[in-house]
């Protein structure tokens, strides 16, 4: 085989593997953008979930402590505020660490690429060690971006995770928590009216103007 051959073929093999590895690399930019977009929906229902335990916050301030149904109520809605809480903590870490690393700018390949034509200048077979040698360090530097990427939305996905989980138990203390409420409404309903009963004694009758 001649030395042509020999250099079309390793050309081709750092070819494939350029190519694999862009792949990957893009990849791993196209999750940022789909992580970005799936942060909507949970924050979407934590709101919802924010606003329930308002009414449970409310509900209790104009309750008797000491009635059971509202110690329930208090537990609970506790428990979905630390719920709340958890699942916002979780969003802002996979919401904020976005640290995502780029290839370098065609400049600065450009500058290495002539860089390593002085360096091989006049050598034997001096294209072929200049190709070999930036294609390594092409395909080099794709993979250690594409890595540093991949790790970045691992970490994300995680706390998106995490995050769904908390939210998904906010969901069910809400759901445990509209049974005392509706408790708390439905005594509210059965409390006898207090009606005031004026004394007739000290009832004045209107002056008759006809006099």
């Amino acid at each position: 085989m001649s030395c042509d051959n020999n250099t079309s073929l390793i050309t081709s093999k750092a070819m494939d593997r350029i190519e694999i590895y862009k792949s990957l690399y893009y990849y791993e930019l196209s999750r940022k953008e789909e992580h970005r977009t799936a942060l909507g929906l949970p924050a979407g229902i934590l709101a919802l979930v924010g606003g329930v335990a308002g009414v449970y916050i409310k509900e209790l301030a104009d309750s008797d402590i000491g009635d059971f149904s509202t110690v329930i109520l208090f537990i609970i809605t506790f428990m979905l505020m630390v719920g709340i809480m958890s699942t916002l903590y979780y969003l802002g870490k996979s919401y904020h660490n976005n640290d995502y690393r780029r290839i370098p700018y065609v400049a600065d390949f450009e500058k290495y690429y002539d860089g390593l034509r002085k360096h091989y200048e006049g050598d034997v077979g001096e294209e072929m060690l200049i190709d070999k040698e930036f294609e390594s360090e092409f395909v080099d530097r794709i993979a250690s971006e594409q890595m540093a990427n991949s790790i970045t939305n691992e970490y994300r996905t995680d706390q998106l995770y995490l995050a769904n989980f908390c939210l998904l138990s906010c969901l069910v203390l809400v759901a445990l928590g509209a049974v005392p409420y509706f408790f708390r409404l439905l005594d509210r309903n059965d409390e006898p009216q207090k009606v005031e009963i004026v004394s007739t004694s000290s009832y004045t009758p209107p002056a008759d103007s006809t006099q």
